[in-house]
């Protein structure tokens, strides 16, 4: 079954300027950590993973604008007409209160629009605030759109860790990639958008088709309760419905920490069906470009998508995981133009 067509990507990330550099630049393991003007509660230097062509003392907010507003642009240059189109963006959590937090999700995608020159139609565009599963259920709303006649909408993500107060939580939370660290994340930063169109024949998937797509919660978060990788194993079987069995190639945004390691493990060895060692390739991007907060699973899948319309794609259908710090879960199917 085919819910929509990607019909366009974009990225900007440390490993390139553009959604194919960028993929390339992961599958050639091309991370490089730099040295930043940042110190630790130790007062050692924090190194990370971070666009050259943004400026070192460019923190948080305007620098996850000049993220976004270059890969909008690119998206955009890409777009056959100016149409103006809706745009579902994900973000990291927001403000504590709900209609601050809104009002300032509309100003930054009217600031990144400007500056991308990009024609979007604001007030059809909505942002989604829940971390790293935040893409995955941007992306349900734009199939649901599509659905309803939509000719297409654009869906995509920006983050960064270079933010003082993300640092300094990792730092204390003993998260932060060095060497007094063993359970760490490499910090990083990056915006992907794809373009999604309606699942008709006549419009041709010139990046891949998406077959399928599903969310859910983590169930006891609230109560502090172990996390079981419930919801994580809930809707890597959903998603698995349109793929053939055993999977061939999964793409997770697992970072190296054991706690997200142990929770992918309870997924495959509670589908045993999708998984065979001798046929399934388990991909893990984030560990050739570093955590990048709520980009990281739309970086995860324009990866996918540009490694299947260009040809190094692991198999010709993708599964694509989501997970992260909050409860949130998601994964979708892809398969090759």
């Amino acid at each position: 079954m085919t819910l929509a067509r990607i019909v366009a990507a974009s990225a900007r990330t440390p490993l390139g300027q553009g959604a194919l550099q960028s993929a390339l630049g992961i599958r050639a393991g091309k991370l490089e950590l730099r040295p930043s003007p940042l110190r630790d509660a130790r007062g050692l230097t924090i190194a990370t993973a971070r666009c050259r062509a943004i400026a070192d003392d460019v923190f948080a907010d305007p620098r996850r604008l000049e993220l976004g507003a270059a890969a909008l642009g690119e998206l955009a240059s890409a777009l056959p007409s100016r149409t103006p189109l809706p745009l579902m963006l994900a973000m990291a959590t927001g403000d504590s209160d709900p209609r601050e937090s809104e009002r300032a999700g509309r100003a930054f995608v009217q600031s990144m629009a400007d500056r991308a020159g990009a024609a979007l139609d604001l007030s059809a565009s909505v942002v989604f605030r829940s971390g790293q599963a935040a893409f995955a259920t941007a992306l349900e709303r734009a199939v649901k759109l599509v659905g309803e006649g939509a000719p297409a909408v654009i869906v995509g993500a920006v983050d960064t860790t270079y933010d003082e107060k993300r640092l300094s939580e990792l730092d204390h939370g003993m998260r932060l990639y060095g060497e007094h660290t063993v359970d760490s994340l490499v910090p990083s930063e990056g915006a992907a958008f794809v373009l999604v169109a309606s699942a008709a024949p006549s419009q041709a998937p010139r990046w891949a088709t998406l077959v399928a797509v599903a969310s859910g919660v983590e169930p006891g978060w609230d109560d502090d309760a172990p996390v079981l990788g419930v919801a994580l194993t809930d809707v890597v079987r959903r998603a698995s419905e349109g793929l053939r069995r055993p999977l061939g190639w999964t793409v997770t945004d697992a970072n190296g920490e054991r706690h997200r390691e142990k929770e992918w493990a309870y997924a495959m060895l509670r589908n045993p069906e999708l998984f065979d060692p001798a046929i399934t390739l388990n991909d893990k991007p984030v560990l050739e470009l570093g955590d990048a907060g709520a980009a990281t699973g739309a970086l995860g899948v324009v990866y996918a998508c540009a490694a299947l319309r260009f040809g190094f794609a692991r198999a010709k259908q993708a599964l694509v995981v989501f997970s992260g710090d909050g409860p949130e879960r998601a994964a979708l199917g892809l398969e090759a133009p």
